[in-house]
């Protein structure tokens, strides 16, 4: 999150899109409290997009595709973990989005990174076949 607020304030991307789910358990909009944030930094909201329906990469690159289309935009800056970049590049691509992959930068090290980095690795060849 604080990546695509950087690339903003520094004039590299002109539109956010926040994508993510609504938590069945709270109730909370992952990508409302995404552009909440945004906007405390300065963001200004007309720059922000939202996908509420992003409950997983595909679904993610999906909605985003469409919306970024619908905004006349058929490129994108994609933050995301360091793991998850050629998976999430294989399927912008795919959906006919020229994304470049920003890494999110980590503040410190995840206690089940090795965990995710494997089911990272899992998932980049179910979506290589099946997506």
């Amino acid at each position: 999150m604080d990546e695509s607020i950087r690339l903003y304030q520094r004039g590299l991307v002109r539109t956010l899109l926040m994508s993510g789910a609504v938590d069945p358990g709270n109730g909370h909009s992952e990508p409302l409290v995404m552009k909440a944030r945004a906007v405390e930094r300065g963001v200004p909201e007309a720059a922000i997009l939202l996908d509420e329906a992003g409950v997983d990469t595909a679904s993610t690159v999906r909605n985003s595709a469409r919306l970024l289309r619908a905004a006349g935009l058929q490129r994108a800056l994609v933050v995301s973990h360091y793991y998850h970049q050629p998976r999430v590049k294989m399927l912008f691509d795919r959906a006919g989005v020229r994304a470049y992959t920003v890494p999110a930068r980590m503040q410190r090290r995840m206690l089940k990174e090795p965990y995710f980095v494997l089911r990272e690795i899992a998932a980049y060849y179910h979506s290589f076949l099946l997506e």
